[in-house]
């Protein structure tokens, strides 16, 4: 009875170590802004002044500069988006955005492989989310609805790791609060220089085939966020933020794509634009400057699609049919690229 007694005290003093030193590392990551997604206290704080949310994964979050946008529609919005975020994940996150602010529009990010993620193994994803949410309650319940138990342990070592690297960061003096409010959920990436060699425009035409798969659980999730929408009636759009040319350049297939965003703009009964296939896009977006990689926006090129984007959606309030702005396709597109032209000349 004694040895069990001293096992039980042991086991419990055990655990009760590591919950206090799990809590000294996670929760000062948590509660303060030390990440680009660390945004729930000042949406907290912008309850009740929102009426436009873009609400997507990485190309909505790289893509979509609240500030250009604000300007052109005299709209007040936040970025809502996330690096590897599910759609479980935006549903929780516009729900509440929902509840809380007198919303008109909400933009959602379509891009070509945005129904392949898989909700459950998205581990960096969704350890983000679980601190954005706005009480331990959420957070509690998403944590175990939303991810198995066999990720449970992947989840905790990357919380762990966060709330080391927050001070190391903190004890060799660098900045911790890496959460730029003015930004107002856009998170900018530097610029790259992604353009293709005059042999990888011979070799990489048409070289490999976009993999569009669908998760119904995703759809399903859509589903739910458009119609929480519709029944508050608030405008749902669907964009596709514009990839590089050469990504288009490399890849067959987009008409699989093209299809599912036509879909679901009839399904829906919602506008959708695709800005990849934007016929400006080839005087203000290049592959040298524009991008981070393939298929993300830099800082630069995000700021020339979303002048773009608030002039269109501008035009569109006006009452304007900008459907004459857009390639009908991908293949159409392509046509106008600089790649098609030294392919025609020396393939």
């Amino acid at each position: 009875m004694h040895s069990f007694k001293k096992v039980f005290i042991s086991s419990i003093t055990f655990l009760l170590i590591i919950s206090v030193l799990t809590s000294l590392l996670i929760i000062p990551h948590a509660c303060f802004e030390t990440a680009p997604y660390s945004d729930r206290q000042f949406r907290k704080e912008l309850a009740g002044s929102i009426d436009t949310i873009f609400l997507g994964a990485s190309h909505g979050l790289k893509g979509f500069v609240v500030e250009e946008i604000d300007t052109i529609l005299g709209t007040k919005s936040y970025n809502l988006s996330g690096d590897s975020i599910t759609w479980h994940a935006r549903e929780a996150l516009i729900k509440e955005e929902i509840d809380r602010n007198p919303l008109k529009t909400v933009y959602i990010d379509i891009a070509f492989d945005t129904f392949k993620r898989d909700n459950r193994n998205e581990t960096e994803g969704n350890s983000d989310i679980i601190l954005r949410l706005n009480s331990f309650k959420k957070n509690l319940k998403y944590l175990f609805s939303e991810i198995d138990v066999e990720h449970m342990d992947d989840m905790y070592a990357m919380l762990m790791r966060k709330g080391f690297k927050f001070y190391i960061d903190w004890a060799s003096g660098k900045n911790i609060h890496n959460f730029e409010r003015k930004n107002m959920g856009y998170d900018p990436y530097n610029s790259l220089d992604i353009s293709l060699n005059n042999a990888s425009i011979i070799e990489g035409y048409k070289c490999a085939k976009i993999n569009p798969t669908v998760n119904e659980e995703n759809l399903q999730s859509l589903d739910r966020i458009v119609k929480m929408c519709q029944q508050r009636n608030i405008e749902v759009v669907f964009v596709a933020v514009p990839i590089s040319e050469c990504e288009i350049w490399c890849h067959s297939g987009w008409n699989v794509f093209e299809n599912q965003l036509k879909n679901l703009g009839e399904k829906y009964n919602c506008k959708y634009y695709d800005f990849s296939l934007f016929k400006c896009r080839y005087d203000l977006l290049f592959d040298a400057e524009s991008f981070h990689d393939n298929v993300h926006l830099c800082d630069s090129g995000a700021r020339e699609f979303s002048k773009a984007f608030a002039d269109c959606m501008l035009r569109v309030e006006n009452g304007e049919d900008i459907s004459n702005c857009f390639y009908s396709s991908y293949d159409e597109a392509i046509k106008d690229s600089q790649y098609m032209k030294y392919y025609s000349e020396h393939k």
